[in-house]
């Protein structure tokens, strides 16, 4: 969470945010080429494709029109008062092949329906039973036609396309299952979101040996089921954009009233919004409208062909919030952070499958996982999008903290040095590169970062049985000045409202505050523990990268003297929440280490890149300084407001990489045009919407470079390979 944003809410409506946790090959060495991927409106996932060549593979009949015809007889799937068959009948019928996955698809027609068991009706909408997999026949090219030859059958097994018997790959293909699938025209266009970029991404280097792109070191992409369900919509579904992000009514009730945790976040329990999503998208997606989708895959697409090189993927959950609301809901279920936090990890991966799925065949997809800075780097030179997994909740390792009761009894913690190491080694075998020790609350590992001083506290008592102790924050130069403590307030005084989670957190807070002092912001008097040192080193043993918001003031100090001992480079991702003081930024950027603010507009960027640019240089640094961002997109962060009114506006459509404003970096690479935003009948403008979703990303680019010129375009599109150097000095620290 961002506290400037926090600060503008009722104390009623920050509960949620606060509990939740804001959450091809280069040419050549040097030069700039283009990847061979074509602009918006011919991509994978968009109109059928019209092209004439072969399907080669299963793989390759990803998203293209084409006919089916039966080798051994010569007849061709057509349409016939809403049932198919094979006939005789010419022309063939044009299908058009949408991926569900690697080899599957669904058999869309000309008139809007989905291909089903044969002699059955054409179904309205995609089920189980109109899922196809489509396998070659045998090794050898069907008689005489220089054609592979090709099976379908139902996912479920239960029928093969052209036989009544069921697929045995151990024997021969049976009488008329094996097909031809040839190029067609006349498809239907398969709903989906427009981009409106035109132009190539660029792949290779840039023409000073570096990586060309911009990074996001915190977003959420998989936060699809966090929060027992309080967050709707997901960043793909393989049916499409209508089930990925329809209408949240079937999570968020008639007119949005059972969306307790939004709800709050307005400061109205009882508040209500249209639910429909795709394709008028009424209300949401919205900057400010933090429980729905804002990461469907082609807004990220947009964002990735306008420049977009590294992502920084954070895991999140909370156990508190989300017992209290799967209790509400009447549907318990398993709230533990780590076990949420990798099944977010597998529900990307299964997404970057997805997405190889529509580009034609594994690997094909245009970001990869990765798990080192040697990986990332080919994967960015090859012009896609490398994704680095990170986790970010209160209990890492199950370090979870429960404080005694009854004075003087030890408090109890969730985890020891032992149960560290197994759970570390879980995380880096799930591929997890990046870590916060705490977030919200504090656990065994030590205190969290206060910037908040109501409803945080009100959790740490749900979460540990106490509320914190304080001290006085020391009064000295901060480098985020709006993060560094807190007027601490009356806790269970803010949980007035009649809604079930209200009501659930006053039960929960029951008991008397502790009295603080309310002339001078609190720190947490909690700093690290002896558990919070071994893990820290024991990630440092690892090649963990170690970012230190959310913890507490003087814990920042203790893990920022470990790093300087080890020299061992520490990040700051999205604001520093809890207070970073300009000796902690000089620190970190002498470790070698980086500090990306949490994403604003353009020009809440040029001002943080600036500010951030004189700590570098007062503090010696040697490394390359270059200025990306953290957008928390998914994570319950409010995302970047409008343009402020008087600058100027951002007009559609733009050209990126082409202009005054656009250095030698890009003397190789292409112009891309990017327009305005269309998802469904929604257009969208970031001058006046700010970023309402995370496609906005692209607009946000030319929002830089109206506010900041050639100078912040520098520092933005070097982010990526400022991010990777950063990531080189940690391998060799560890």
């Amino acid at each position: 969470m961002h506290a400037t944003y926090a600060r503008r809410l009722p104390i009623i409506s920050i509960l949620t945010l606060v509990l939740a946790g804001c959450l091809g090959k280069a040419d050549e060495p040097g030069s700039l080429s283009t990847s061979s991927q074509n602009s918006t409106q011919a991509s994978e996932a968009q109109a059928a494709s019209d092209s004439n060549a072969p399907v080669s593979d299963r793989f390759a009949a990803a998203n293209r029109c084409l006919s089916i015809t039966q080798v051994d007889t010569g007849k061709t799937l057509s349409l016939n008062n809403q049932t198919w068959q094979f006939t005789d009948a010419s022309p063939a019928t044009p299908i058009l092949f949408r991926a569900t996955d690697l080899g599957e698809y669904l058999l869309y027609t000309p008139q809007g329906g989905f291909i089903g068991a044969e002699g059955a009706a054409v179904l309205a909408a995609p089920a189980r039973t109109a899922e196809w997999r489509l396998q070659a026949a045998n090794r050898t090219l069907a008689s005489g036609t220089g054609q592979p030859a090709f099976t379908l059958t139902q996912v479920d097994g239960m029928q093969t396309m052209g036989s009544a018997q069921t697929a045995d790959s151990s024997n021969p293909p049976p009488t008329g299952s094996r097909l031809h699938l040839k190029p067609a025209q006349g498809c239907a266009v398969f709903p989906e979101i427009d981009l409106q970029v035109q132009g190539r991404p660029f792949s290779g280097k840039s023409p000073n040996g570096e990586v060309l792109g911009f990074a996001d070191v915190h977003v959420h992409w998989g936060t699809t089921r966090f929060l027992a369900d309080a967050h709707y919509g997901a960043p793909f579904h393989k049916y499409g954009v209508s089930h990925a992000v329809g209408d949240c009514k079937e999570l968020h009730g008639p007119e949005g009233r059972q969306d307790y945790v939004g709800n709050l976040y307005g400061g109205a329990p009882t508040a209500t919004h249209a639910t429909k999503g795709w394709p008028t998208f009424t209300s949401w997606p919205a900057a400010a409208s933090l429980t729905h989708e804002g990461m469907y895959y082609r807004w990220v697409e947009r964002a990735w062909r306008s420049g977009l090189r590294l992502m920084v993927n954070e895991a999140a959950e909370n156990e508190t919030l989300c017992t209290v609301v799967s209790t509400i809901r009447g549907k318990p279920q398993n709230c533990n952070e780590m076990d949420g936090a990798l099944a977010q990890m597998d529900f990307l991966r299964s997404m970057e499958r997805y997405v190889d799925a529509q580009s034609g065949g594994p690997g094909m997809g245009w970001f990869r996982i990765v798990e080192s800075p040697a990986e990332a780097r080919r994967i960015i030179e090859s012009g896609k999008l490398a994704v680095v997994l990170g986790i970010e909740i209160s209990h890492l390792f199950n370090c979870t903290l429960k404080y005694a009761t009854v004075p003087g009894q030890p408090d109890t913690a969730g985890c020891d040095e032992k149960s560290i190491d197994e759970q570390l080694d879980r995380l880096w075998k799930a591929g997890v590169r990046q870590a916060y020790t705490l977030v919200q609350f504090d656990n065994a590992l030590g205190g969290n970062g206060i910037f908040e001083g109501t409803v945080l506290n009100a959790g740490n008592r749900v979460d540990t049985g106490r509320f914190w102790s304080t001290y006085d924050c020391p009064e000295e130069p901060y480098f985020y000045d709006s993060k560094n403590g807190a007027i601490m307030g009356s806790a269970p005084g803010a949980f007035n409202g009649d809604d079930p989670l209200s009501a659930a957190i006053r039960t929960s807070t029951a008991g008397q505050a502790p009295v603080y002092r309310t002339d001078r912001k609190q720190c947490n008097a909690r700093s690290i523990t002896p558990l919070g040192r071994y893990a820290i080193s024991k990630m440092m043993d690892k090649g963990i990268i170690i970012d230190i918001d959310h913890v507490e003031l003087r814990m920042k100090t203790e893990i920022l003297d470990m790093a300087r001992q080890r020299k061992y480079p520490i990040v700051s991702s999205h604001g520093g929440h809890g207070g970073i003081t300009q000796k902690q930024a000089l620190e970190i950027y002498r470790s070698g280490g980086l500090i990306y603010d949490y994403k604003g507009n353009g020009q809440q960027f040029v001002k943080s890149m600036k500010k951030s640019q004189q700590a570098h240089q007062d503090a010696g640094a040697t490394s390359l300084f270059a200025f990306g961002f953290g957008a928390d997109t998914n994570g319950l962060g409010p995302q970047a407001v409008a343009r402020p009114s008087g600058s100027k506006p951002v007009k559609y459509p733009f050209t990126l990489y082409q202009g005054s404003d656009w250095s030698s970096l890009f003397d190789k690479t292409e112009p891309v045009s990017v327009g305005q935003q269309k998802s469904g009948t929604r257009l969208y403008d970031i001058n006046r919407e700010g970023m309402a979703h995370y496609g906005l990303v692209a607009d946000f680019v030319e929002e830089v470079r109206l506010e900041g010129g050639r100078e912040a375009l520098d520092a933005l599109f070097r982010s990526a390979e400022s991010y990777l150097q950063m990531w080189e000095r940690v391998e060799r620290a560890r």
